[in-house]
């Protein structure tokens, strides 16, 4: 439509001929001053997509339909404020399609053409198969599973990460991801959450076909329904959602008014509603933008001297068709007409010439009244009262009974039969139930019973009649036992059984060549007593380990006994408990070796004590049993006393308060105290500076030479995985699915390495008070859980907040190192180790999880065995000081 700029042709128009022209939405001064226009719309979304693009493909979307939707992104972004201001401004039209607004005294269309202008996109009629008729085609041959396989909803933010990291490599194919994600996101939304539509990938299957589409008039019919269905009292609340592309009505504005763009503001807010789709890396998101000033805007349009262009001209490189911009079910407003033919013959306007609108007062009396008629409308609905009938519609209602009565019955009767069904069904469940439940008791007394055989058996062999060589004397009782004074005869046998093992126990420990004097032992209130002496000569073996003469290592083994000769384990390494002092045991040093001639033990037990028996019993954190490794330090030096040391004088420190920076985390005197002090349950910040000491203590013993090593992660890894784990579970196509950068991150920094990374270890928190250590142990594909207080949580409970690591790790695993790792996408089986130290306080489990962690790495699941509570204080001492010597020396 032909332009011309603003003339001031004074008395060439006669004012009396001009016509009516439309009224204004609110009366000038009364505008409501509201807050901002919400959009679905994601206008960063347009500079994401490029960025996931190499140049071909972003000039080949310029060179299409698209391609001034990609120019947007050198244009100020969209301003909910500005935007806000104009839709307080606006003329009361008739038209369906189409509103003005007024700026600087002068008015401004906002129609068809003008979308079509702005945003290069066809807007002509829609062909025959529309609008968007494709679900005929969808169920002939889906075009969906050959560009997303088996996932049934795609989000853009998806869409642009596969583009970003060329999880896609055709490029065809790139661009129509990018044409879907533009038109949804941009175009099209519907949502903060916005997903490809179905339907719109259907149509993109021929891209040419998908260019020519009239998407403009699609776009411009949503937001124009979404302004139009706005009346005075939802254009006075302080926040107004507008469905659609919005961005489109500030082009045309900057278009129309080209001074708007003098002020342009940097802000880091945006009054767009920032979608799900928005999100790239935390710099980026909060990175400056240029928007509108909303202030500049209100200063211009108090002036009368502005140029203002109240129909855009069409742009030359795009012409446009307006033979096809038409409506056919528009209505003729003799206003509008008036206001077109006006701005042809270039009429100046002023503000003055725009009569009528609304006021404060009038909104408020539109709201009462509104008010009312919900009110009116209620009352309507209310129920009638039953009145009575005459004769006549007696003998109707009797006629209508009659007609019913058989269905009536048949249901009535489908009722009662489906009761009496339930009642059988209750009534064998309840016998099922009874049945069950004898079933199982008479089948675990069968079980108990026969286990107590099995141990009678087992115990009779264990201490059974065994035959002595000549001139090696037995120990024997000085006294009979009395089955009435000292206990029943299975008592007896109980007392010798034990009396046997704890003076085996002391002999297998004997050094070689020495001849042991044991005081023989009497009955006195029950007890056993010193009594008289004899002598057990104990034979060397043939390999240099001393053997009882009077007993045998016993084993079995596919039904046949066989004789096995260990070494007896050593004093020093293994810290057992000398019995000497208590069975008044002396060693004569001055004989020999008795007969040379004696035979090797017979005994049945075995000289050391089963691991399977030592795995999970504790005698006593100060007692370290037989099997047991001593716990490795972690933040302890090998001198203690010297930590101690320094730990006094870190006390003075820490009576100043101060931040100093370890491993590139800020660290303040209070934190440094909750450590030492150990008061409460460490913070995740506490927990993480304990994580980086102990990589650091790790490299020092990292022995390069290694073919295997564990990796270490702090409280972040944890969250973000269970973060994402609900995303991750919704996904049908689990391979498929894009994990967050961050999370990403942590595999990709020892990308190159992990080939060598046999476990993975990360401290775990339950309900922010108790911490565990988590070892992802890649080799035996299982999680396990080294927990100091097993009373917090069950077995289900740890598998049940476990689960989402157990999961999504194996296929984070794939998807950051590829081929690197043998791919096994199985869930990992979780275990919580038995035996560790017990802790009742909460305060100590982080540091405990720490040192588990940590002794679990180095010796295994014996390793993290032996720590204890003595050994959790004196390392959450040299914790606070090695947090604080990694800044400044302690001397």
């Amino acid at each position: 439509m032909p332009s011309s700029p603003i003339v001031d042709i004074g008395d060439n128009v006669n004012r009396n001929n001009m016509g009516s022209l439309p009224e204004m939405m609110f009366a000038a001064g009364e505008e409501p001053v509201g807050v901002r226009v919400l959009t679905y719309q994601s206008s960063r979304a347009i500079k994401k997509i490029i960025k996931g693009l190499d140049e071909e493909e972003i000039l080949s979307i310029r060179a299409s339909s698209f391609g001034k939707i990609i120019d947007i992104v050198d244009k100020p972004s969209f301003s909910g404020r500005f935007a806000r201001y104009m839709m307080s401004r606006q003329l009361k039209v008739k038209k369906k399609h189409e509103v003005w607004f007024r700026f600087a005294g002068q008015p401004i269309r906002f129609s068809l053409r003008e979308f079509a202008i702005v945003t290069g996109l066809p807007c002509g009629t829609f062909p025959p198969k529309s609008k968007m008729k494709i679900k005929e085609t969808i169920t002939e041959k889906p075009y969906w599973p050959s560009l997303y396989g088996k996932v049934e909803v795609v989000t853009v933010a998806s869409v642009i990460k596969m583009l970003r990291r060329r999880t896609v490599r055709d490029r065809e194919t790139r661009i129509k991801f990018a044409c879907l994600a533009i038109h949804s996101s941009v175009l099209l939304p519907t949502s903060l959450n916005t997903k490809i539509s179905r339907e719109h990938a259907e149509a993109i299957e021929d891209l040419d076909d998908f260019y020519s589409f009239p998407w403009g008039r699609l776009a411009y019919e949503m937001l124009m329904n979404s302004i139009k269905e706005r009346d005075e009292i939802s254009l006075s609340q302080n926040t107004i959602a507008v469905k659609g592309f919005a961005l489109a009505l500030q082009l045309v504005l900057v278009e129309a008014v080209p001074s708007l763009t003098e002020v342009v503001q940097e802000t880091c807010s945006s009054s767009e509603s920032e979608s799900a789709d928005d999100v790239e890396e935390g710099s980026e998101r909060s990175s400056k933008k240029q928007t509108l000033s909303p202030a500049h805007a209100r200063n211009l349009d108090k002036k009368t001297e502005v140029y203002v262009k109240s129909i855009i001209d069409e742009d030359p490189s795009r012409p446009l068709d307006e033979s096809t911009l038409g409506w056919s079910d528009d209505v003729e407003d003799v206003g509008v007409d008036n206001l077109v033919k006006l701005i042809n013959e270039g009429y100046k306007f002023s503000a003055s010439m725009f009569k009528g609108g609304a006021t404060k007062s009038d909104v408020e009396r539109m709201r009462e009244d509104a008010k009312i008629r919900g009110k009116e409308k209620k009352s309507r609905k209310a129920p009638v009262k039953p009145t009575g009938v005459d004769g006549g519609n007696c003998e109707v209602a009797a006629v209508l009974m009659d007609m019913i009565k058989p269905d009536l019955d048949r249901i009535d009767g489908n009722v009662s039969s489906t009761m009496r069904a339930v009642d059988d069904m209750i009534t064998k469940i309840g016998v099922w139930h009874g049945a069950i439940k004898t079933e199982v008791g008479e089948w675990m007394g069968k079980i108990k019973e026969d286990i107590q055989g099995q141990i009678s058996l087992a115990l009779k062999e264990a201490v059974g009649p065994s035959t002595h060589p000549p001139g090696v004397p037995i120990v024997t009782p000085t006294a009979p036992i009395n089955p009435v004074g000292g206990g029943s005869v299975e008592e007896a046998f109980y007392r010798d059984t034990i009396r046997n093992i704890m003076g085996s126990i002391e002999q297998y420990r004997t050094p070689p060549r020495q001849n042991i004097q044991v005081q023989e032992v009497g009955v006195v209130d029950g007890r056993q007593d010193v009594g008289a002496e004899a002598s057990v000569p104990i034979v060397p073996h043939n390999d240099g380990t001393a053997l009882l003469a009077s007993s045998h290592t016993h084993m079995r083994k596919d039904g046949v006994d066989e004789i096995k000769q260990e070494n007896s384990p050593c004093n020093e390494q293994f810290g057992i408990v000398r019995l000497a002092a208590d069975l008044n045991i002396a060693h004569d040093e001055g004989k020999e070796d008795v007969e040379a001639n004696n035979v090797c033990r017979k005994s049945k037990r075995q000289k050391i004590f089963p691991t399977n028996l030592m795995a999970d019993y504790e005698c006593g954190h100060n007692i370290v049993g037989p099997g047991r490794k001593a716990p490795v330090l972690l933040f302890v030096s090998s001198n203690s006393e010297d930590t101690l040391t320094k730990y006094q004088k870190l006390g003075e420190k820490l009576l100043s308060s101060f931040v100093i920076n370890v491993a590139g985390l800020s660290v303040s005197d209070k934190d440094i105290k909750e450590i030492a002090e150990r008061s409460r349950p460490l913070t995740a910040k506490v927990v993480d500076l304990l994580t980086r000491i102990l990589r650091t203590v790790q490299d020092k013993h990292l022995i390069s030479e290694r073919s295997t090593r564990d990796e270490f992660f702090d409280t972040k890894f944890a969250g973000s995985l269970v973060r994402n784990y609900s995303k991750f579970a919704k996904c049908k196509n689990k391979e498929g699915h894009v994990f967050p950068k961050f999370t990403l991150d942590f595999l990709y920094n020892i990308k190159d390495s992990i080939c060598m990374i046999r476990r993975f270890y990360l401290p775990f928190n339950f309900d922010k008070k108790h911490w565990v250590g988590v070892c992802i142990d890649c080799e035996k594909w299982k999680i396990y859980v080294l927990d100091c207080n097993t009373s917090i949580k069950s077995d289900k409970d740890i598998v049940k907040d476990l689960t989402p690591i157990a999961e999504a790790f194996p296929y984070l695993l794939k998807q950051a190192c590829g081929s690197a790792y043998e791919e096994n996408l199985d869930p990992m089986v979780i275990e919580r180790v038995k035996g560790v130290g017990q802790n009742m306080e909460e305060s100590v489990s982080g540091i405990t999880a720490m040192v588990l962690m940590w002794n679990h790495s180095i010796g295994g699941l014996e390793g993290c065995r032996s720590v204890n509570a003595d050994h959790v204080i004196l390392e959450a001492k040299g914790a606070a000081v090695m947090a604080y010597e990694l800044h400044e020396e302690l001397k």
